[in-house]
């Protein structure tokens, strides 16, 4: 995951794009999950948006073991 420091360090949105760089999987896999409401979004003047704290929190949540 990400250290408190790197978090203070991100914008407070994400494209896809952005997401999908610091994941490591392609930016269509990424508009899947915004698609089918598993990730959490916005939509602001067409675009989809994705907030850093939901981010962290979607991802904390997907943590096995």
């Amino acid at each position: 995951m990400f250290s408190q420091q790197e978090i203070q360090n991100m914008p407070v949105s994400f494209k896809a794009a952005d997401i999908a760089k610091m994941l490591g999987m392609s930016k269509s896999y990424v508009y899947k999950l915004i698609d089918n409401g598993n990730l959490p979004y916005y939509e602001i003047g067409g675009r989809k948006v994705v907030l850093r704290d939901d981010f962290i929190r979607w991802l904390a949540s997907k943590r096995r073991g």
